[in-house]
């Protein structure tokens, strides 16, 4: 295991040296100082990290598809799963990199919250700087990144082909996930109100799609929540393991 964590870990700094990584993150800093230019009258803290946290799943999504991706792109997938690590392993390793990247992304996300109190209330209130929210934010980044990860992976070990895999990744949490913003705050708002739900939106309370949407609007998750999206990540974990060892790689 402490190898395998090492690998993750070397993994990871050569990750965030990479252009993708700087450029993702130069691209998601410009996307937040828009917002603090613009400055929207309602706007608190929160609001702010909300729409950062959109621009970071998308860097979640690009970092989770080349994890593997780049393997199969490269040619490089023969060497990688003939050595001395198991599929099985390269597979956790690939997670532990994606972790590991989410938790950086998330310490990045809260040193800007100085900067946000400052531009927003034209002083440093230090009750803006930290809040327990930020302690839920912290679970709500490793969750999602966890889920896209793993959803990553799955795909990439039945296509092996990076392209593919963006594509599927992006169509699932990139451009499904923002098509359902509407129904998904109407649902919560009708949930807030005491409204019944009909069937389809009960069902649709348990789609990841709709937990994320809630999670990064909120700030806060429920059990029962946190449950369901570990259950998901675990379910595509398992079977790309499953799948994974099962394909011939030359």
């Amino acid at each position: 295991m402490n190898k395998i964590v090492a690998l993750a870990t070397r993994d990871f700094f050569y990750t965030i040296k990479s252009k993708g990584f700087l450029i993702s993150v130069f691209l998601a800093m410009f996307y937040i100082s828009l917002w603090l230019i613009y400055k929207p009258k309602f706007f608190v803290l929160e609001d702010y990290q909300y729409e950062l946290f959109r621009f970071i799943q998308f860097i979640f999504i690009y970092l989770s598809s080349i994890l593997l991706g780049k393997e199969f792109k490269y040619r490089t997938s023969t060497v990688l799963f003939t050595g001395v690590f198991t599929r099985t392993e390269i597979i956790i390793e690939k997670m532990l990199v994606m972790l590991q990247l989410s938790f950086l992304l998330w310490l990045i996300s809260r040193l800007l919250n100085p900067l946000i109190s400052l531009r927003i209330n034209s002083t440093l209130k230090l009750s803006e700087i930290w809040k327990m929210k930020d302690l839920n934010a912290l679970v709500i980044y490793l969750c999602v990144a966890f889920l896209i990860c793993v959803f990553a992976l799955f795909i990439s070990v039945i296509s092996f082909n990076h392209i593919t895999t963006i594509f599927s990744v992006l169509t699932v949490f990139g451009f499904i996930q923002y098509i359902s913003l509407y129904p998904i705050f109407k649902i919560h708002s009708k949930i807030l109100s005491g409204n019944n739900l009909s069937t389809a939106e009960r069902i649709f309370t348990y789609f990841p799609n709709y937990i994320i949407g809630i999670w990064s609007g909120t700030w806060k998750f429920e059990k029962n929540e946190l449950f369901l999206m570990l259950l998901y990540g675990s379910i595509f974990l398992v079977f790309s393991i499953v799948i994974l060892n099962k394909r011939d790689i030359r």
